[in-house]
């Protein structure tokens, strides 16, 4: 093979170097078609049908990727839920600087953990997490911020 003459892997003929598209990631610092094959290569389209079709690197094996949902228009001060889909005021969402918006996508109530909800017998005492015996209620102890604490 001569100096400066590369292999187009479509048309199967060598040409000059200057025939081909620089890329810098190929081992000799050219694409691996010719330019005349590059430009009879049909680019990817919009099909109309949902489907955008772009390069296969960025959107995966099939070279597809599912459009994008409507951006919701709400009233200044007001977020949705992820969670629960309510349209809230901002001060039920806890800030978060991560975010492009500021806020959290859950609201307070539904990031809030659920309450620990303690086994119960046929006779209303409750199992120690710790030793694993049922008693009264009246022997654990009850946090004054969580009076529904399952007693």
């Amino acid at each position: 093979m001569n100096e400066g003459l590369l292999h187009c892997a479509r048309c199967d003929t060598y040409k000059n170097s200057s025939e081909f598209y620089r890329h810098k990631n190929r081992p000799e610092g050219h694409a691996a078609y010719c330019i005349e094959c590059e430009k009879a290569t049909p680019r990817r389209y919009n099909t109309g049908k949902g489907q955008i079709k772009g390069p296969k690197g960025k959107t995966g094996p099939t070279g597809t990727r599912k459009p994008r949902r409507p951006v919701e228009i709400l009233p200044k001060g007001m977020l949705r839920c992820s969670k629960c889909k309510e349209v809230k005021p901002t001060y039920d969402f806890h800030r978060h600087s991560a975010t492009k918006r500021g806020w959290a996508g859950q609201c307070k109530l539904c990031r809030a953990p659920a309450p620990k909800v303690r086994e119960q017998d046929k006779y209303g005492n409750f199992r120690c997490t710790k030793c694993g015996v049922f008693k009264s209620c009246e022997s654990f102890y009850i946090h004054k911020n969580y009076k529904n604490s399952g007693f």
